[in-house]
């Protein structure tokens, strides 16, 4: 609309410009009152009207060809994204997409150890941040690149009053404690996922304190 508007403006300044130079003409030949001054004058305003009017045009012409070039650069990104999503995925046999240089996994899961706690406790002992140690150089090493689960359990014995209400929470925060010890040791925080299992057996007993670390994906 813009365009069109431009343009029949322009075709209506060459009218003017045409009438002036016709007026212009007629009145130096027809009469003598007419100085050169004047028409040169009007012969200079003609040609300033003259490029204002081409200098209009190529405007709108460089406006429409780069309102053309951005259409014709949106429809081929619509193409080439709706070739993206209707083109299936080839990937690996560990689900990765093909040339993924993370490890091949499967469903597998392999527990690489387990830390008991005290009765209505999450802290840590020695022999636990020991064993922890050791699973903790497994994972950045053999294991470098696999997820890991951290799964807490309680065992029969309802929780002590106090910070946990349930053995639930109980669970929970055994896993959250080994989380926390196995990131300090260098594993990184984005690979660990924390469950808390709650009471896993009737029984009222050191294994049933614990908390597993579980490798997923390993063989």
């Amino acid at each position: 609309m813009a365009g069109f508007t431009n343009a029949l403006r322009g075709r209506r300044l060459g009218t003017f410009i045409g009438l002036a130079i016709t007026l212009a003409a007629t009145a130096l030949g027809g009469c003598n009152n007419v100085s050169k001054e004047k028409y040169d004058a009007l012969a200079q305003e003609n040609e300033e009207l003259r490029q204002q009017v081409t200098q209009n045009q190529s405007q709108e012409r460089q406006k429409e060809e780069a309102l053309a070039n951005a259409l014709q650069e949106n429809n081929q990104l619509k193409q080439e994204l709706a070739a993206r999503t209707a083109a299936p995925q080839d990937t690996g046999a560990g689900g990765y997409p093909q040339g993924d240089s993370r490890p091949q996994r499967s469903m597998e899961t392999r527990n690489l150890g387990t830390v008991n706690f005290a009765s209505g406790s999450v802290t840590l002992d020695k022999a636990s941040m020991s064993t922890l140690n050791s699973i903790a150089s497994a994972l950045n090493g053999r294991y470098a690149g696999y997820d890991v689960r951290v799964e807490g359990h309680a065992d029969g014995a309802p929780p002590k009053r106090g910070k946990y209400k349930s053995n639930e929470e109980l669970s929970e925060a055994r896993a959250d404690s080994v989380k926390r010890y196995l990131v300090q040791r260098g594993v990184s925080s984005s690979r660990i996922t924390t469950a808390g299992m709650g009471s896993t057996t009737s029984k009222v007993s050191r294994d049933g304190r614990r908390a597993d670390v579980i490798v997923i994906g390993a063989n």
